[in-house]
């Protein structure tokens, strides 16, 4: 039977240095023994097993609170840095589903690379995708020199970046900005679904946050807008806000102009028979 692991004994320290709220959350009094003994609340997932000999062996299956359920799928964030842990190269990793927009979960993987070597995030996912199923898969895969860790040594998984800070911060030069009203448009609906600013013309609506439910929301929107048929595949084969905006027309964007006129042109229509009932 799995179960958290307890543990008590004169191991036990008194807590964790000026974390009055932590220890008091971490260090409980121990029931076996009562007076002023206490156990501490590891947080891992383990069992016991017998082996041939009859002995006892303590099995580490990971931790309690790394199981997680992304859009239906129960996902062990464990067995994910242990696979991307076998990499070469890697150093430390964590795996993590961050919802930095209320709603959007997204599984992201954090690695750093051992002394000499180089990382590639591509050549990571792939090989994650040879030995996981394609919903253990992260959607992105970051590289840190270093992974931000606890007092005690532990990875801080509340220290870890944003998407949005990752792209604002590895931004090599000044995003790319607009340049003409359909690139504008279609951008502004871009910083919308993500929930963003700063987002330059050129970068890939994947690789800055975006998912499948997102780019669905996204199409919506744009249809609104745009008044005109979109295909969903269409985001998906263009997926930054320049290459959309070119394959929107061949013409530079006139039927883009065309139905913002037409919407411009409606609003003052209804703005004066309000004006003419309202007189």
């Amino acid at each position: 039977v799995a179960g958290e692991l307890w543990i008590g004994g004169l191991g036990v320290v008194r807590g964790y240095h000026e974390r009055p709220e932590l220890t008091a959350e971490r260090f409980v009094a121990d029931p076996f023994r009562g007076g002023d003994h206490r156990m501490y609340l590891t947080g891992d997932l383990a069992r016991w097993r017998e082996q041939a000999d009859g002995s006892g062996l303590l099995e580490f299956l990971g931790r309690i609170d790394h199981q997680v359920k992304i859009r239906g799928y129960r996902i062990e964030l464990g067995e994910i840095e242990a696979q991307l842990g076998r990499c070469p190269g890697v150093r430390e990793c964590v795996a993590a589903v961050r919802e930095d927009s209320p709603g959007d979960q997204q599984l992201v993987a954090y690695a750093s690379a051992s002394a000499g070597a180089t990382l590639d995030a591509a050549e990571l996912k792939d090989r994650l995708r040879s030995v996981l199923p394609d919903v253990m898969v992260p959607g992105h895969l970051v590289l840190l020199a270093d992974l931000p860790h606890t007092p005690n040594g532990k990875i801080d998984r509340n220290a870890l970046p944003s998407l949005g800070d990752l792209a604002r911060r590895d931004s090599a030069s000044p995003a790319a900005e607009a340049s003409n009203e359909t690139e504008r448009l279609v951008l502004s609906v871009w910083e919308e679904t993500l929930g963003r600013s700063g987002i330059g013309i050129d970068d890939n609506f994947f690789d800055i946050g975006g998912h499948s439910l997102l780019i669905v929301r996204m199409h919506r929107r744009l249809k609104e807008l745009l008044e005109r048929p979109i295909a969903l595949t269409e985001l998906y084969r263009h997926p930054t806000v320049r290459s959309f905006s070119d394959s929107l027309s061949g013409d530079g964007g006139a039927s883009l102009r065309q139905a913002s006129a037409d919407r411009a042109a409606r609003r003052r229509e209804n703005l004066q028979r309000r004006r003419v009932r309202s007189s």
